[in-house]
């Protein structure tokens, strides 16, 4: 009786080792799995993945009090929403891409239609970000913004 439990204890320890040391699946367009331990990506694309976190975030032109500087002038609050005395953060999500150029401009949260639409304005209009840097070359990233409605 002992050679049996004892022979059934040594398999479950070979089995429980045999799972710990496996290597993961695959996962398709990755090309150096060392990398995706310590960085995080939106999408899986060997040509050109969107990152969420990066070594050198992207930057507006001058920084992000310019960039709310920037809000605050060019912000037309609508007339609907003014009247109705909405008032909201809309939080925006979009990519900086390798050339600065803002894309994929969405609403995460909104407000009200036509705040939500201001808020994408005002993002579409942005100038140029500084491009994020990972591994000393400019990538795309995915950003995520309150833009604050206050009357």
């Amino acid at each position: 009786m002992k050679k049996v439990l004892f022979t059934i204890l040594l398999a479950l320890t070979f089995l429980g080792l045999k799972a710990q040391t496996s290597s993961p699946p695959d996962i398709e367009g990755l090309e150096d799995k060392s990398k995706t331990d310590s960085t995080k990506l939106n999408a899986f694309s060997k040509a050109n993945p969107t990152f969420i976190s990066v070594e050198k975030a992207a930057e507006f032109p001058g920084g992000p009090d310019n960039f709310y500087r920037y809000i605050e002038k060019n912000m037309r609050y609508p007339k609907d929403s003014w009247t109705k005395k909405i008032e909201g953060k809309v939080i925006v999500s979009f990519v900086v891409g390798t050339d600065g150029h803002l894309t994929d401009v969405k609403i995460l949260h909104g407000v009200a239609p036509d705040l939500d639409a201001e808020a994408i304005r005002l993002i579409n209009h942005s100038p140029s970000w500084v491009p994020a840097i990972q591994n000393g070359r400019p990538v795309k990233v995915l950003f995520k913004i309150p833009v604050t409605f206050k009357i």
